[in-house]
């Protein structure tokens, strides 16, 4: 296996680059497809993928596609809701308006989603 040795214990290989490849290409076109109705003013990553991500480093490898006013990574979103919901009459009010507004997007039934993610495959 050829690899490029990036520190004494570190090698890049051409597997990490194609599953890089491939995860930029999955997270940008799901989002494209979220988003096909108007992009919110900002884009909320959550859990771990949110807890990790260095956000310069994933806009310069195009893994987040621009346009939005502000980019915010949430560690525990849900448990932070949940918390507020219970804890607070008039958050939940909030809360409640706001889940009327949410719906679920299913990317495995949108037919355009192949097709993006083949567009978002390349660096």
């Amino acid at each position: 296996m050829r690899a490029f040795k990036l520190a004494p214990d570190v090698l890049l290989t051409q597997k990490d680059i194609r599953a890089l490849q491939l995860a930029k290409g999955a997270i940008q076109a799901g989002i494209r497809r979220v988003c096909k109705e108007g992009v919110p003013k900002t884009l909320i990553l959550t859990g771990a993928f949110g807890r990790g991500l260095n956000l310069s480093d994933a806009q310069a490898l195009g893994l987040l596609p621009g346009g939005f006013d502000a980019i915010r990574l949430v560690e525990n979103a849900s448990l932070e809701g949940s918390a507020r919901y219970l804890s607070d009459s008039r958050e939940r009010e909030e809360l409640d308006a706001l889940i009327q507004k949410i719906r679920s997007v299913n990317l495995s039934e949108d037919p355009a989603f192949q097709e993006d993610f083949i567009h978002c495959l390349s660096f």
